[in-house]
């Protein structure tokens, strides 16, 4: 859990702080050399099980490609292209959310606690669409992650009645910090939405195309569309940001730590409960907190870090609570 949540919180820090302004086109930055990697591990896959067993894909219904009559699997098509929709939506809309978040004086970590909604739209989904039930322990967890979102709304809010100059204002970009805090946080609930769609993709898909399976595809084409954001964002080269070859490699660093994290929490909900696997991922926020305010300056106010540690109380809950109690 730490090593895969420190994962996505490091690489969520590092593109956050350093590209988030730029919008959707910086997340080009992330595409090349990501998906020049998971080309060559799909190249790999495919061609050691071709080796080894002498077919390229698997008999049977085990195939991602063809059932066992031999028709092709035109419906994988949908959690394919799902999963790489949600992914690239992912990034964009939390691209938005951590770049309003810097002009709102938020930590841009705190906006990513925002993704511990998704264990709540997990339940329900998951609930209503697989009849997978969870304790009243599990309850207690998703109250404390409301109180948490009400938390990070209220850092949000907290600049309210603050008389800023017009050179702030300008820095906000003619917008106050309030409002950019209120952006931010809608930006930020679209993280959780998309999660949680991409979470209900692998499970329903799950007997007709493997989980991992379904993240790793998803990965290269994932990252050969980030790749095309690099033309607009050639084209929009200033004095202020031209890109260069550490631009990339940082961008590489990032978008690697946050697929890898992806692609570890894809596991935990292909193979146990959806809520707590998504509750254990939203844990990121704390590393990603903590790294901006060390190393971007990006102080924490008593409600961000109250928020935060009732996003961490709800992961306890929804988590590990219940196997505690059967313990005892």
């Amino acid at each position: 859990m730490c090593i895969r949540d420190s994962f996505m919180g490091t690489g969520s820090a590092i593109f956050a702080t350093k590209y988030a302004d730029l919008g959707f086109e910086g997340g080009g930055l992330c595409g090349p050399g990501v998906f020049i990697v998971f080309l060559l591990i799909w190249v790999v896959r495919e061609t050691a099980y071709r080796c080894k067993h002498g077919r390229w894909t698997k008999p049977g219904d085990e195939s991602r490609l063809v059932w066992a009559d031999g028709k092709l699997k035109w419906s994988n098509l949908v959690p394919f292209l799902g999963n790489v929709s949600v992914n690239v939506s992912y990034l964009i809309v939390m691209t938005y959310a951590w770049y309003f978040a810097e002009l709102g004086d938020i930590n841009q970590g705190v906006v990513s606690a925002l993704l511990a909604l998704a264990s709540l739209i997990n339940v329900i989904t998951f609930y209503f669409g697989f009849g997978e039930k969870i304790s009243w322990l599990h309850l207690i967890g998703v109250v404390f992650m409301v109180a948490s979102v009400i938390c990070i709304g209220a850092a949000a809010g907290s600049h309210a009645g603050e008389v800023e100059t017009d050179e702030e204002l300008e820095e906000g970009g003619g917008r106050s910090k309030t409002l950019n805090g209120v952006f931010a946080i809608l930006c930020g609930l679209g993280g959780p939405t998309v999660v949680s769609t991409q979470h209900f993709l692998i499970r329903k898909y799950k007997p007709q195309y493997n989980g991992i399976s379904q993240a790793l595809d998803a990965a290269v084409l994932e990252f050969l569309i980030l790749t095309c954001f690099l033309i607009p964002l050639s084209q929009n080269n200033t004095d202020d940001f031209n890109i260069t070859w550490e631009d990339l490699g940082f961008g590489f660093i990032a978008g690697m730590l946050m697929c890898l994290g992806r692609i570890f929490v894809t596991i935990g909900v292909a193979v146990g409960l959806a809520g707590p696997a998504e509750a254990l991922m939203s844990t990121h926020a704390l590393y990603q907190s903590l790294l901006s305010a060390i190393f971007a300056s990006q102080s924490l106010s008593l409600l961000e870090i109250l928020g935060i540690l009732l996003g961490l109380a709800g992961v306890f809950f929804m988590a590990f609570l219940d196997t505690c109690v059967q313990k005892i």
